[in-house]
């Protein structure tokens, strides 16, 4: 192919780009958002009983621990989540669009969670708006996510 027709493709290319809104998907360009960086939290299943979760969530989320303090540990990463909870590994993907974060969990775990976000003194504070589990919206959006890094 000659150098004429290349550039006709990527003009073809780049008009039908234009035309129908499409964009490059999220593995082909960097999608560094403000909330990228690493969070902690930590609940107990007593703490996410009288939050006010159920019972039966609690302990399937939380019963590993023994009545101990379970650390949730999330990274945020250019679009990609991970979070370690002792266990599983939870991985998925996450979007942010100005203060609106959309949140999907698996494979690991499950679940969407949508809220808005607040990023002050080292703290990542969730509003849920939306959740699969309400027991979600509880453990995102009662206590704030201390960043532990970059």
């Amino acid at each position: 192919m000659n150098w004429m027709k290349i550039a006709c493709l990527v003009a073809l290319l780049t008009a039908v780009t234009a035309a129908t809104g499409a964009a490059p998907s999220a593995s082909a360009r960097s999608t560094t958002t403000a909330i990228d960086g690493v969070y902690r939290i930590s609940w107990t299943e007593k703490e996410v009983i009288a939050a006010g979760a159920s019972r039966l969530y609690a302990h399937a989320n939380f019963g590993y621990a023994h009545g101990g303090r379970a650390v949730i540990t999330m990274t945020l990463r250019g679009g990609r989540l991970q979070i370690v909870i002792s266990p599983p590994v939870c991985h998925g993907t996450y979007a942010v669009s100005g203060n609106r974060v959309s949140i999907k969990q698996g494979p690991g775990c499950q679940g969407v969670v949508v809220a808005t976000w607040s990023l002050r003194n080292g703290f990542l504070r969730f509003r849920v708006s939306k959740a699969t589990d309400p027991g979600d919206e509880i453990v995102w959006g009662t206590k704030p996510w201390k960043k532990i890094s970059s």
